[in-house]
């Protein structure tokens, strides 16, 4: 649908996730389709905050799969823009 969206909508398609489900190869399909901004919103600043406000979350995986996102966006010069807040 991202892809579809980008090619076909003639508008900026964004993004907005909580970090938790990027995969490498969701981030893959996202920065092929050429989305041009992706929001992360992270639920809390420490680790035992984040975990009662995502149930049984952890943040360092959120983490590192936004820390992903950011290095493969780099590796590929991608134009999309990645926003992270807490």
């Amino acid at each position: 649908m991202l892809a579809y969206a980008t090619k076909h909508s003639g508008v900026l398609v964004t993004v907005t996730t909580n970090g938790v489900s990027m995969k490498k190869s969701r981030i893959e399909k996202m920065l092929d389709a050429g989305v041009a901004f992706v929001d992360i919103s992270i639920d809390a600043f420490s680790p035992e905050t984040y975990a009662k406000i995502r149930v049984n979350g952890d943040l360092n995986v959120t983490r590192a799969n936004v820390l992903k996102l950011i290095a493969m966006s780099k590796e590929r010069g991608s134009k999309t823009k990645v926003w992270s807040a807490t």
